[in-house]
């Protein structure tokens, strides 16, 4: 019972100290200018403390029934008077946020999803459209990527094939020339054997370090002058020249050489003998001294066409003495130079010779066909002869 009524004076106490104040503030400040006051400060979001702010006709209320208010009715209507005030700020608190919010000063975080709801709300389109709208614009993003890539200057594309070209060209040669050294191919040499249409008591190599005609000449002659062999003998000589292929050898000698071909006897004499004789003569041939009264030379050619090969020596006739004289002019001639020499037909052990006879009726230059597949040149009787008798017995001579 002491506790309650020490209670009930505590709180009457409180009760006409809020009294007092509230009297005192209404004095100086109209009420109008309080509740003014009150939303300023909710709008400076200032923190009021409810009890503070108590509106004058519930101060009036306790003064006309401050009998009927007990502890209880108090607590409720505080409760109840907290509650309308914070509901009152509550609300205050929206109208602030409304008002920066449709002023712009309250900016609000954007999201995609929020622009997305914006675009439906305000265009009133649909999700799958906006979706078919943002592939295309990914595609239209990496066809223009696509096309800038490719955009490269035709300079660079020809320079780019340029040097791929090269880098290939260089690179297969060099594994060519690096499987060479690597991998060297095997080199099949071929021996060459010295022709020998009629048999030779002694036999020469001939060779030539260039294929000069006065080189050729000289080297005829050098050898007529040296070759001493005994009367009747024959001296082959079968000339030689490097060969660079590196193919071929012949018979007896040493290093790489390859035999002298008609052609190339042609060529080297400077000859203006008819092509078709050429085709029609085989590239053998054997070129010799016969001892008779000194060193007589003769050529022995062998023959793949007779009718070519006789109606080209007809043709040749006009200029045959002047390509072969060099080596086949006779140290005793008594032949008056001429600007044709006449060949005349004499008939030596019963074979046909067309020859060119001085003025005294001897052969100073001569040429026949023993068989269909011969044809012999010398300078003197006695050569003829002895070729012939070695033809036969060689038995190269053949019946039609």
């Amino acid at each position: 019972m002491e506790e309650n009524n020490s209670q009930n004076n505590q709180f009457k106490q409180t009760t006409e100290t809020l009294e007092k104040g509230v009297e005192v503030i209404s004095d100086i400040i109209p009420d109008n200018q309080i509740q003014k006051e009150i939303t300023t400060e909710a709008e400076k979001e200032i923190t009021i403390d409810p009890i503070d702010v108590i509106t004058k006709n519930e101060i009036n209320s306790q003064e006309k029934k401050p009998a009927e208010i007990t502890e209880k009715d108090l607590s409720i209507k505080l409760e109840k008077r907290d509650e309308n005030i914070v509901e009152n700020k509550i609300e205050e608190k929206k109208d602030v946020f409304k008002k920066q919010e449709d002023t712009g000063v309250l900016k609000t975080v954007r999201t995609y999803q929020g622009d997305i709801a914006g675009i439906l709300r305000n265009q009133k389109t649909s999700l799958s459209n906006i979706m078919t709208a943002e592939k295309e614009k990914q595609y239209s993003l990496e066809e223009k990527q696509t096309k800038k890539s490719l955009k490269i200057k035709p300079k660079n594309i020809i320079i780019g094939s340029l040097v791929s070209i090269i880098i290939i060209v260089v690179g297969y040669y060099g594994f060519i020339f690096i499987s060479k050294i690597l991998n060297p191919p095997e080199i099949t040499i071929t021996e060459l054997k010295i022709p020998t249409f009629i048999f030779s008591n002694y036999q020469r190599e001939l060779f030539l370090k260039n294929l000069k005609k006065q080189t050729f000449i000289n080297g005829i002659l050098e050898e007529e002058k040296t070759i001493s062999i005994p009367l009747g003998s024959i001296m082959q000589l079968y000339p030689t020249k490097e060969d660079t292929t590196k193919h071929f050898i012949v018979e007896g000698t040493e290093g790489n050489k390859t035999l002298l071909t008609t052609s190339s006897l042609f060529d080297i004499l400077e000859a203006k003998n008819p092509t078709s004789l050429t085709r029609a003569l085989d590239p053998d041939f054997i070129l010799g001294f016969h001892s008779s009264l000194g060193n007589k030379p003769f050529l022995l050619l062998t023959i793949k066409s007779y009718e070519n090969t006789f109606a080209g020596m007809l043709d040749w006739e006009k200029t045959l003495y002047q390509d072969f004289s060099p080596i086949f002019i006779r140290e005793d001639t008594k032949l008056e130079e001429q600007t044709i020499y006449e060949f005349k037909d004499i008939v030596i052990m019963n074979k046909d010779v067309r020859a060119i006879l001085n003025k005294e009726g001897k052969i100073e230059f001569a040429y026949s066909f023993p068989n269909k597949n011969n044809l012999l040149i010398t300078n003197n009787e006695s050569t003829l002869e002895e070729i012939f008798r070695r033809i036969n017995t060689a038995g190269l001579e053949r019946t039609n």
